[in-house]
């Protein structure tokens, strides 16, 4: 199977609780079907959140957005 991801950008925005990252980008499948993801986390607060967006034919017939959302309560570094 030939899929081609096409790596998009790395965003940074100051929220309240530190830095908001994404990073975009996209899949092309073997017949030109396409699919986006979106990968995110919120660091700086005791807190983390991570984020993950995946559109699978967005607006069109059949398709959606899937999202999903963790908090990492209690991380430490090692």
């Amino acid at each position: 199977m030939n899929v081609k991801v096409i790596e998009g950008r790395l965003t940074e925005t100051q929220v309240a609780i530190g830095i908001e990252r994404r990073a975009l980008g996209e899949f092309v499948g073997p017949h030109g079907e396409l699919a986006s993801y979106a990968f995110g986390w919120t660091t700086g607060s005791e807190h983390h959140v991570a984020r993950l967006t995946v559109g699978i034919g967005a607006g069109n017939p059949g398709g959606a957005s899937f999202h999903a959302k963790h908090w990492l309560l209690g991380t430490t570094s090692i």
